[in-house]
C-alpha cells in the first residue's frame, strides 16, 4: 500500500506516504503540527463563558477527527500488510510441518530403541524397589510368609537387568536374602517358643485343675465319713428313741453332700468359662490392634497417593494454563503489532521474564 494519503482539516493540511510515516517516530511531525495548531486556537479561550466552552469542544472535535482519519489509514495499511504476508506465513507453516514430520520419521528408530531402553530401566528400578521392600519385616510377619518371600526373592532374575544394575542388584538380592533368612530363623524360633509356652501353660492349668478336683473329692469323702461317723455315734447314743431323727439327719447329710458337690462343680465350670473368655478377649484385642494398625497404614498410603495426584494435576493445569496464555499472547502480538511468529515469541519471552519495566504477564 504505497498510495499517498491527503489530510486536510482546520488543524492540518498535508499529504503522507504510509510507508514513510507508519514507522517508529514517523508521525512525530504530524503530531507536533496538530498540537501546535490546537494549542494556538485554544490560547486565550476561557471556560467561564458558553462561547469559550463551545470553542474548546470544537477544537477537541478537530483533534478527534484527525486521530480517526490517521488511525483508520494505519489499520488499512496493517490489514494490507497482513494480507500480503499471509501466503508467506502459510508456506512457512507448511515447511515447518513437513520438516517436523521428516524429523520424526528419521528419528523413529532411535525413539523406538530409547523406549525399549527406558522400559528395561523401569523394569530394573521396579525389581530394585521390590528387593528393598522385601527386606522390610514387620513384627507380625509369620515364618510362612517369610518363606514365601525368600522363594520370591530367589526367583528374581537379576542377571537379566541392564549392565549398570547388575552389581547393585546382585548385592541387594544377597543382602535381602541374608536378612530374610536371619529373620526367618528368628521367627521360627519365636513361634516354636510360643507354642511350647502355650503347651506348658496348658499342662500347668490341667495339673492345677486335677489337683483341685482331687482335693475337693478328698474333702467330700472326709466330710461324708465324718457325717457317717457322727450319725452312727448319734444312733448308738440315742438308740431307738432317736431312730427317726438319725434317719432324717442322714438324709440331710446326704443332701448337703450332694449340694456341696454340685456347688463345687458349678464353681469349677464357672472358673473354666471365665478363663476361656479371658483368653478369647486377649486374642480378639490382639487382632483388633493389628487390624487398626494395618488400616492406619493403608489410610496413610492412600492419603499420600491422593496428595501426589492432586499436586500432579495442579502442575499439569498450571503448565497448560501458562502455555494457553503464551499462545494467545503471541497471536495477539502478531495481530496487533504486525510481528511474525518468531518476533512475537521473542517479545513475549522478554516480557514474561519480568525485565521490561512496568509490564508483566498475568499468569
Amino acid at each position: 500500500m504505497n498510495e499517498i494519503i491527503a489530510i486536510e482539516n482546520d488543524l492540518v493540511k498535508t499529504e503522507i506516504n504510509p510507508a514513510d510515516v507508519f514507522v517508529p517516530g514517523g508521525l512525530d511531525i504530524l503530531i507536533n503540527t496538530i498540537s501546535a495548531k490546537a494549542e494556538e486556537e485554544a490560547e486565550g479561550l476561557s471556560p467561564n463563558t458558553d462561547k469559550g466552552r463551545k470553542e474548546f469542544w470544537k477544537i477537541c472535535r478537530k483533534i478527534s477527527s484527525s486521530k480517526v482519519f490517521i488511525e483508520t489509514a494505519m489499520k488499512n495499511y496493517v490489514a494490507d500488510l497482513k494480507a500480503r504476508i499471509k501466503p508467506v506465513d502459510a508456506e512457512r507453516i507448511r515447511f515447518v510441518t513437513e520438516m517436523d514430520s521428516l524429523r520424526d520419521k528419521i528419528d523413529k528408530p532411535r525413539q523406538e530403541w530409547q523406549a525399549k531402553e527406558d522400559a528395561k530401566i523401569a523394569a530394573a528400578n521396579a525389581i530394585m524397589k521390590e528387593l528393598q521392600l522385601a527386606a522390610v519385616v514387620y513384627a507380625d510377619t509369620t515364618a510362612e510368609e517369610l518363606a514365601k518371600r525368600i522363594e520370591q526373592v530367589e526367583e528374581m532374575d537379576v542377571n537379566s537387568l541392564p549392565e549398570d544394575y547388575l552389581d547393585n542388584a546382585a548385592r541387594l538380592q544377597d543382602e535381602t536374602l541374608a536378612k530374610l533368612y536371619q529373620q526367618h530363623d528368628e521367627v521360627v524360633k519365636r513361634e516354636a517358643e510360643a507354642v511350647e509356652l502355650a503347651k506348658l501353660r496348658a499342662d500347668a492349668a490341667a495339673r492345677e485343675e486335677a489337683d483341685r478336683k482331687a482335693k475337693e473329692e478328698k474333702e467330700r469323702l472326709e466330710r461324708e465319713e465324718r457325717l457317717k461317723a457322727e450319725a452312727a455315734a448319734k444312733a448308738t447314743r440315742e438308740a431307738e428313741e432317736k431312730a427317726a431323727a438319725e434317719k432324717k439327719s442322714a438324709e440331710e447329710a446326704i443332701a448337703k453332700a450332694k449340694k456341696d458337690a454340685e456347688d463345687a462343680e458349678a464353681r469349677r465350670v464357672a472358673q473354666e468359662e471365665e478363663s476361656r473368655l479371658a483368653q478369647i478377649k486377649a486374642v480378639e484385642e490382639t487382632i483388633r490392634k493389628a487390624k487398626e494398625e494395618s488400616d492406619r497404614k493403608e489410610r496413610e498410603r492412600l492419603a499420600e497417593i491422593e496428595k501426589q495426584r492432586i499436586a500432579d494435576e495442579k502442575r499439569a493445569a498450571n503448565k497448560k494454563h501458562r502455555e494457553k496464555i503464551r499462545k494467545e499472547s503471541i497471536l495477539s502480538l502478531i495481530d496487533t503489532a504486525g510481528l511474525n511468529e518468531e518476533q512475537a515469541a521473542t517479545v513475549f519471552s522478554v516480557i514474561s521474564s519480568g525485565v521490561v519495566a512496568h509490564i508483566k504477564v498475568e499468569w
